[in-house]
């Protein structure tokens, strides 16, 4: 199984592109259908024994989170947690929003809406597959 897929930021005026399980070939070829150039070092995982996941807030403000597997596993849902993380300190520290005592709310609500977005795809496409 593989997915790529956009997900509307309701807030902020950015939006997230996510791919799991698609080769470095099959993601450039969706990027270029969205006109997003980046630098093939940038998002290229087919190779990589060690980088399982990436996450990206291009230079357009186009967001990216891409994994080379399908989330499964507590270990999977965990690297899917991390890169979560990161797509939401991009996003948040872009708009000037740095992480603090007084701004955690804002990071925890953020992670929750794309955790939780991110698993209705997953649960969808296990439905339909």
């Amino acid at each position: 199984m593989n997915i790529n897929t956009i997900i509307k930021n309701e807030i902020y005026p950015f939006d997230l592109m996510v791919s799991f399980n698609e080769t470095d070939k099959k993601f450039k070829s969706k990027l270029k259908s969205f006109d997003i150039d980046l630098d093939d070092a940038c998002l290229s995982l087919d190779s990589s024994k060690f980088e399982r996941g990436r996450a990206v807030l291009t230079q357009s403000n186009q967001l990216i989170l891409r994994l080379n597997f399908y989330p499964k596993t507590p270990e999977q849902l965990g690297m899917l947690a991390h890169e979560i993380f990161h797509i939401v300190e991009f996003l948040l520290e872009h708009i000037n929003i740095k992480l603090s005592k007084k701004t955690d709310e804002v990071y925890a609500y953020m992670i929750g809406f794309y955790t939780k977005k991110i698993f209705e795809i997953l649960k969808k496409d296990e439905t339909t597959t």
